[in-house]
């Protein structure tokens, strides 16, 4: 599963709207909207202190993610 996908399935899995999320990740909702739409977003654009907000809002854990997230951004199957 891509990392906005993960982000995306977590939001509805707690019946959150985007807005919900992004206000209380203390994102703007087209920072958030993003993160949601682009698979690279998660790495490539959004500063790390706020994927951990994101992540404490979605009860993510994003090092326990971390094997699944390298797989998605394209890595092999060798443990990170």
């Amino acid at each position: 599963m891509k990392p906005n996908d993960v982000i995306r399935e977590a939001r509805r899995r707690l019946g959150l709207s985007e807005d919900d999320v992004a206000a209380r990740a203390g994102l703007s909702w087209n920072e958030y909207f993003d993160l949601e739409l682009h698979d690279d977003e998660a790495f490539d654009v959004v500063h790390l202190r706020n994927m951990k907000k994101v992540a404490e809002v979605l009860h993510l854990d994003v090092l326990d993610r971390r094997h699944d997230l390298h797989l998605a951004m394209g890595g092999d199957d060798h443990r990170c």
